[in-house]
């Protein structure tokens, strides 16, 4: 794909992107541990977790771009940094995660489908994926969607973004045999208000 299109889509995009690269090796995840049933999936999935860091913060150096910082840090200053763009109207993007985030966060994900735990998809067109949300990533989201989408969101729409309160997050994954009803590849990040991320 060439970087301009990569560059409109949103990180989350870009982390189905680097998934569709072809198989990684995954290691075993043992199945007993997931059979508790008198845990929600969440709890039943901590101590499978394979990257424990991931449901802490994402705020990690090794993990936000130096971009992600400084645009972070001029949106809570008060201007926008050059680095956001404008690709429609409506519609910004900056480069957010690295590309080691972006491994470590698709081996999670491979790693919470090989446990056989319940799996609820984002939404009713998309039948492969899997909402982060309900992995235990919900805190570790929420504390991005604060400290680094927020400031920026409120200098774009300041009459909407007066705070985000909640968030739908998810991945989907795309293949050409799977979901052939979608016309289109949509990913979005969902926020209050309908931002769409594309």
């Amino acid at each position: 794909m060439h970087p301009a299109a990569i560059r409109s889509l949103s990180s989350a995009a870009v982390l189905v992107l680097l998934s569709l690269k072809g198989r990684r090796h995954q290691q075993p995840v043992p199945r007993t541990a997931a059979r508790n049933s008198s845990l929600t999936p969440e709890e039943r999935y901590v101590p499978l977790r394979r990257e424990p860091k991931l449901f802490e913060s994402l705020l990690r150096d090794e993990w936000l771009t130096s971009e992600a910082r400084a645009v972070a840090a001029a949106a809570w200053e008060g201007y926008l940094h050059d680095a956001v763009v404008r690709e429609s109207a409506g519609v910004y993007s900056f480069e957010l995660f690295t590309e080691a985030f972006c491994r470590t966060f698709l081996h999670e994900v491979d790693n919470y489908d090989a446990t056989g735990l319940p799996v609820r998809r984002p939404n009713s067109m998309n039948k492969y994926g899997l909402i982060v949300n309900e992995i235990g990533m919900r805190d570790a989201i929420t504390e991005l969607q604060q400290e680094i989408l927020w400031p920026v969101a409120r200098l774009l729409w300041p009459l909407q973004s007066t705070r985000f309160d909640a968030h739908h997050s998810f991945i989907v994954r795309y293949k050409s045999d799977e979901d052939p009803g979608l016309d289109t590849v949509r990913i979005k990040f969902q926020a209050p208000h309908a931002i769409d991320a594309m």
